[in-house]
């Protein structure tokens, strides 16, 4: 057909209106996907077309397509065509045309089913529509020019799919499933209107197209897809997923049983039509794959395969059920350690006793090679070469090797398959070893001095592989060699201690130190295990380098600097200093001055200082305060300005690194690293997206607005930063009257002191609205 339209149609002298309908018939024909008897039905010129193109002499009151995919039954042209001739026929088909003409008025209830009551069908149905003729109305037009439309409901807005001139009959055959309306009109449709009332006038029928499924239901002794075999047959049922729809044409299933051996070789069974019980039976007396396919060889092209596979039960999981270890590391140990291995599933629930005292057990090696234990021969079974075992039984006791190393536990029941298997359990065996050991602010910086006066210091250290274990620190004073006092801790999931000491005078008494004495404290780790019994970790000569921390009960000022955008200034850099400001923060750090009041200032050499401020020294020994530093009104782009910490009625003479390089003119346009309140808790993308904000918004002040914002979000978000925690605080006062109080909770959980609410709503609108939440 698609060539003679080719040939016969569009050759030769043909308006291009013709030219575009026959080219869009056409196409329509070469798509495999397309429903050949909507099609038909759409254009039924096809029909003539048909006949020539076979060479009928008359054409058949219906006929049966079949294509790749399906087979359409039944079909049957809606009008008869004269004969006039086979040179004239391709002449007529050229000069058809599409036009739709406005036909007999349809009243509501008129369109009918034919041959039936139900509304639900199943996918491939076919179904002819009729016209109850009283409810026609054909004074002013003619019913054979009637126009019928079909609707998804389901689809919104579905413009739905147009059938000219059909007719007081139509037919349609439901491919996909949903809900239908199909409606017959004179002129204009109205079953899908929004309109109510055009609605309720419209002639039209709904419909259900469900998709019928076949269901293949194996005995009940069948549970899974893996079976042994068995030479009895067993009963498979087949039925339908939803039986109570029924078809109008018959629907016949037929089976087929298929066998695939273990050399991939398949056979299949002569096609058998089902009978009335649904009842399928099989025997599967020999290891392979069996499947059952059952198909219809109708317009509804149901089909289904149930697969199942016949073979020799192994197991496909094991579990260590006594002594299992954190994340399966154990420590090397001179004594003996064992770890008991059983299987935990098979394939095939349940395995038999015989199953399970067939599995056989290995221990391979890092390298992949098998691994034999002490007094524990390499065996074969049958004298089989891919058959080796250590043990064969359910469960494995297995020694841990007094070396360190990766063993892989492998058991099989027919073949060995090593790392590839299911049924491996990998372990190791390690010898901690402590990689860094220090004493440390609670920032983590290192610290070498401290006080005795309710100083607050920390521990920190690393032992890869001794996960969540209890661990010994062990203090020794001075040059002692004996221990002077013991804290126990655990490490994290990570192999990691954080542990957190207050000096003061009750740790004074443990160490047996004097009033105004100065003294060295070391610290070393020692593992414990069960029974308080010392595990030794494995020797680091450099693991104990840094764990030295010198105390003293004088005061003293231990070190001091400036901070920039969380970072410690050094000398060499060279900070951008706006001639709106820059935020900075000066860091004092002590010995026995927790509690006490210190005066931070930051000056020129020789000059009186040009910032001042009273400080509280927190209980980790460290003072701390950050302010907004400006340069001088007629200070030049370029001018280096230099300030240097100072703590007014101590010498930091001793002290490096105090100073900070001020460059005149930069501002953070550009270079949004500003050191900003808060600061050091967000990265670098937190701080640049706040500065970005207050540029937009507040130009002029950009970094006094942003430190602002900082701080809002600080104690928005309970100082963690994060969207999740939210205080619920809602009122802010100005910076300009903040002290260290305003970030502190009374026992109301109120603020002592309120910002100003007109400044905050300022805030908050302006970011939600010019910007992404940060």
């Amino acid at each position: 057909m698609i060539k003679s339209i080719d040939a016969n149609i569009l050759k030769g002298k043909i308006s291009s209106d013709s030219s575009v309908r026959w080219k869009l018939i056409q196409k329509q024909l070469k798509d495999d996907t397309i429903n050949i008897a909507n099609l038909f039905e759409r254009y039924n010129e096809l029909f003539l077309l048909l006949k020539e193109v076979e060479g009928l002499e008359k054409f058949p009151s219906t006929i049966t397509i079949t294509t790749k995919t399906k087979i359409y039954p039944n079909l049957s042209a809606d009008r008869l065509y004269a004969e006039i001739g086979k040179e004239n026929v391709y002449v007529f088909l050229k000069e058809i045309n599409n036009k739709e003409i406005t036909g007999s008025g349809v009243n509501k209830g008129a369109v009918k089913i034919k041959n039936t009551d139900a509304t639900k069908f199943i996918v491939g149905e076919s179904l002819d529509f009729i016209l109850d003729e009283v409810l026609v109305n054909d004074i002013k037009f003619e019913k054979k020019d009637i126009n019928w439309i079909v609707y998804n409901s389901q689809k919104k807005n579905d413009k739905g799919i147009i059938f000219i001139n059909e007719g007081t009959s139509f037919s349609y055959n439901f491919d996909t499933p949903g809900k239908y309306k199909v409606e017959a009109y004179g002129n204009n449709p109205g079953s899908n209107s929004n309109k109510k009332e055009i609605v309720k006038l419209a002639a039209f029928v709904e419909v259900e197209i469900i998709a019928q499924e076949i269901t293949i239901v194996p005995p009940a002794t069948i549970k899974t897809n893996f079976i042994r075999p068995f030479t009895e047959e067993q009963s498979f049922k087949v039925t339908l997923k939803n039986p109570e729809v029924k078809t109008l044409n018959p629907l016949k299933l037929y089976y087929q049983i298929a066998y695939t051996n273990a050399d991939k070789v398949t056979t299949i069974s002569d096609e058998q039509e089902l009978d009335s019980t649904g009842i399928v039976k099989l025997a599967m007396p020999n290891f392979g794959e069996y499947s059952i396919k059952v198909v219809s060889k109708d317009q509804y092209t149901l089909n289904q395969k149930y697969s199942i596979k016949t073979i020799k039960n192994f197991i496909n999981s094991i579990e260590i059920t006594d002594n299992k270890a954190e994340k399966d590391i154990y420590l090397w140990s001179i004594t003996n350690q064992k770890v008991i291995f059983k299987a935990q599933n098979f394939m095939i629930e349940p395995a038999t006793p015989q199953e399970k005292q067939n599995i056989k057990w290995l221990v391979y090696d890092k390298n992949g090679k098998i691994y034999v234990p002490d007094r524990l021969p390499l065996q074969l079974e049958n004298n089989e070469a891919g058959k080796q075992y250590l043990v064969k039984g359910e469960s494995f006791t297995f020694s841990i090797p007094k070396v360190e190393g990766e063993f892989t536990i492998e058991a099989y029941s027919n073949v060995k398959q090593g790392s590839k298997s299911t049924s491996i359990k990998k372990i190791f065996v390690k010898h901690p070893e402590v990689t860094e050991a220090y004493w440390t602010y609670n920032d983590g910086s290192k610290k070498k001095t401290s006080g005795f006066t309710g100083e607050i210091n920390h521990i920190k250290a690393s032992i890869p592989g001794y996960f969540n274990q209890p661990v010994r620190i062990k203090f020794y004073l001075n040059d002692s060699r004996e221990v002077n006092y013991y804290n126990d801790t655990t490490t994290n999931g990570d192999g990691k201690i954080n542990k957190t000491l207050k000096f003061d005078a009750n740790l004074q008494k443990h160490f047996g130190l004097k009033n105004g004495k100065t003294a060295k404290i070391r610290f070393e780790l020692e593992g414990i295990q069960k029974g308080n019994v010392p595990y030794l970790f494995k020797e680091n000569a450099n693991a104990y380098k840094e764990t030295l921390l010198n105390v003293t009960t004088s005061a003293k000022i231990t070190d001091a600097y400036f901070m920039y955008d969380g970072n410690r200034v050094k000398p060499e850099d060279k900070i951008p200093f706006s001639k709106k400001g820059t935020t900075v923060t000066i860091v004092a750090k002590t010995q026995n001055m927790v509690g006490k009041e210190i005066v931070l200032t930051a000056h020129k050499v020789s000059e009186n200082p040009a910032f001042r401020h009273a400080v509280k020294v927190n209980s980790e020994g460290v003072a701390t305060v950050s302010f907004i530093i400006m340069p001088a009104k007629a200070a030049k782009n370029g001018t280096v300005n230099k300030y240097y910490v100072g703590i007014e009625g101590y010498s930091t003479k001793h002290l490096t690194d105090k100073m900070i390089n001020m460059v005149v003119g930069v501002t953070s346009k550009g270079n949004k690293t500003a050191n900003l309140t808060w600061g050091s808790l967000v990265n670098q993308k937190f701080r640049e997206k706040v500065i970005e904000i207050c540029e937009d918004l507040w130009p002029e002040n950009t970094i006094e607005m942003a430190n602002g914002l900082m701080a809002v979000m600080y104690r928005e978000t309970n100082k963690t930063f994060a969207a999740n925690q939210m205080a619920g605080y809602k009122s802010l006062i100005s910076r300009d009257l903040m002290t260290a109080k305003d970030f502190e909770n009374d026992n109301k959980k109120n603020w002592r002191k309120r910002f100003k609410s007109s400044w905050i709503n300022t805030v908050y609108s302006s970011c939600t609205c010019k910007h992404e939440r940060i």
